[in-house]
């Protein structure tokens, strides 16, 4: 098992906490999409904007969860 790798940009890079890597393994395509979406735009994201998730399936359930902890 490696415990480094190379990525070729930091955007790449989320930390995960406490948590496992076997944990979050399955969730890097379905959590890091919308996460960096969010991320894009989290300077409009404010306690009192309201946001419009599409689909809450896949990407959708993953987006939501995201933003619930934001």
């Amino acid at each position: 098992m490696t415990k480094y790798m190379i990525v070729s940009a930091s955007r790449s890079l989320m930390q995960i906490y406490k948590l496992h890597f076997k944990e979050v393994a399955r969730l890097t395509d379905a959590a890091l999409t919308p996460c960096h979406a969010i991320k894009r735009s989290s300077n409009k994201i404010t306690p009192s904007a309201f946001v419009f998730v599409i689909g809450i399936v896949g990407l959708g359930h993953m987006a939501v969860q995201i933003l619930k902890n934001v």
